[in-house]
């Protein structure tokens, strides 16, 4: 293999994509992985671009999501004109609906950040919110409806970040985990694999819930946690659910096929991923209360992936303190493939020496992050028990 200029670290969405607006500036570039392409967090999440609560986060992430949307709209076909596989985006628009024994939360909220930031968003009665999902429970008394809110398929979507990459002469190792660096300086001149080195130009940190233990290899500090997130795969006749549906116990995320996701836990249980009973409760209990014909659905699978959960829910995206030639691009949390498409912009321009497309210092590490973050981190389990 030729010397790349860039190294990118960690082969999920983010890492390859990455890897692809690198190569389409005419990079050099190498991904390596330390298991399966795309078969961590890229694979196991719902797929909603779209942040949980939106208005709850700071502006710079608003405006970072805006760019992905935007982003997304050109790379998707861009992708699909190399060959690759369709990700299958389709909007299908988002439903926060308003429960009877609840009481009514404050609209001002999503509603003006709708509108600061160019998101289509009505307040519906009732009768208007059964109209546009007739699934909902009787006790739904209303509901917020961003109706241009997409979905796409993470696994489809990764595939095609990897034959995008592939197309561009990017080189694709799996298997290939990094467990330590050469450096020169406050360069990095070669990443130590357990197949050997690889030397390149510039290195590019995307390796999720794993970032921090590659990092400390490098005497980095990075706060970047495995959190846990369990989801159910429902099988109901197609058009049982039409739109996304959230709330605070469960969302849900239908696909055209009938299947159904049902999300998702936060868990603090290290690197476990293994399926628990508790979820399967807490989820379907939780997706029933919101779309009472849900309780007739099949449970076809359940599956857990580690979301890369940091204090404050912001991403680290940018320089490393420390090292020259090393760019961050991890720490995203529950935002993954919503940021991923403008997570790459950044990279790439940041690699090229350009100006990133916005502004990172909200994202540095070290920025001050509070100890107990409602955005941020749940609390450790304690004896195997949430």
């Amino acid at each position: 293999m030729a010397l790349p200029d860039c190294l990118v670290i960690g082969g999920g969405v983010i890492g390859c994509l990455c890897g692809y607006e690198l190569a389409r500036g005419g990079a050099r570039v190498a991904v390596v992985e330390r298991g399966d392409l795309g078969q961590e967090a890229s694979w196991a999440g719902a797929g909603i671009l779209s942040p949980m609560f939106p208005w709850r986060y700071p502006d710079c992430l608003s405006a970072l999501v805006n760019r992905s949307l935007a982003r997304y709209a050109t790379l998707i076909p861009e992708l699909l004109a190399l060959g690759t596989v369709d990700p299958e985006h389709r909007r299908c628009g988002l439903l926060i609906p308003q429960l009877a024994a609840e009481q009514e939360g404050d609209l001002t909220e999503p509603l003006a950040w709708s509108a600061r930031w160019g998101w289509r968003c009505d307040h519906l009665d009732e009768q208007v919110a059964r109209a546009v999902e007739p699934a909902l429970g009787t006790t739904c008394t209303g509901a917020i409806w961003w109706p241009e809110v997409g979905q796409i398929r993470n696994p489809r979507l990764a595939a095609a970040a990897r034959q995008g990459c592939a197309a561009l002469g990017v080189t694709l190792l799996d298997h290939r985990e990094v467990t330590g660096f050469r450096r020169s300086g406050r360069r990095i001149t070669a990443a130590t694999t357990v197949a050997g080195e690889l030397a390149a130009g510039h290195f590019v940190l995307a390796a999720g819930a794993w970032s921090q233990t590659v990092a400390a290899a490098l005497g980095l500090t990075l706060e970047v946690v495995p959190v846990k997130g369990q989801i159910l795969l429902l099988r109901a006749p197609p058009g049982t659910v039409q739109r996304i549906v959230k709330h605070a116990s469960a969302y849900v995320v239908p696909r055209a096929d009938g299947r159904i996701l049902v999300g998702a836990t936060l868990e603090r249980m290290g690197f476990d991923k293994s399926p628990t009973l508790w979820a399967m409760r807490s989820l379907a209990n939780g997706a029933v209360r919101l779309l009472p014909a849900l309780d007739c659905a099949e449970v076809e699978r359940q599956w857990a992936g580690l979301r890369p959960g940091t204090p404050d829910g912001l991403p680290f995206l940018g320089p490393a303190p420390g090292i020259t030639n090393l760019t961050l691009a991890t720490g995203h949390y529950r935002n993954g493939i919503v940021l991923a498409a403008a997570t790459a912009e950044v990279v790439a321009a940041r690699v090229a020496g350009g100006t990133p497309p916005v502004d990172l210092t909200p994202f540095a590490v070290g920025r001050p992050m509070a100890a107990a973050h409602p955005l941020g981190l749940p609390a450790p389990a304690v004896g195997g028990r949430r």
